[in-house]
């Protein structure tokens, strides 16, 4: 009889990153961002630090986001943990797993002053076991930039 050592169910973690590329709501009062998957939409509520002071004035249209599993939680860092202002701009954050969904897996974050979950349908996946924390970054495409 053969056993796998450390490896739950034999299904490797997903580790990513994965890039994608988000479009506004326009038809949201709240801003809501939407991507494209193969099954189905990755609904995205940025958190207002994320976005940064300066883009928070007039909202992108557009906007890429990677999502990949983080190596270390920040808290594995020993460094003291202080939730951020509104104001204040970062370049990424670290979601913790909160549970699982029927199609997305729930993750949350306390970086920020309003706790913030974030929900990853499982498609994103592709069937590997997803991990326990995720980061997530924003950027403008080139030409937004320019």
């Amino acid at each position: 009889m053969t056993r796998n050592i450390g490896f739950e169910g034999g299904k490797n973690e997903w580790e990513g990153p994965l890039k994608l590329q988000f479009h506004k709501d326009e038809k949201h009062t709240a801003i809501r961002y939407v991507a494209e998957l193969n099954k189905q939409k990755f609904t995205f509520y940025p958190p207002t630090p994320l976005l940064g002071a300066k883009l928070q004035r007039t909202l992108p249209t557009v906007i890429l986001v990677t999502i990949g599993k983080a190596q270390h939680a920040t808290g594995d860092l020993k460094f003291p943990s202080e939730i951020r202002s509104e104001d204040d701009s970062i370049e990424h954050l670290v979601y913790e797993f909160a549970e699982e969904k029927v199609n997305s897996i729930r993750y949350n974050t306390s970086d920020v002053k309003d706790n913030a979950s974030l929900y990853i349908p499982k498609e994103v996946f592709r069937g590997m076991k997803h991990p326990k924390r995720v980061f997530l970054a924003i950027t403008l495409p080139k030409e937004a930039q320019e």
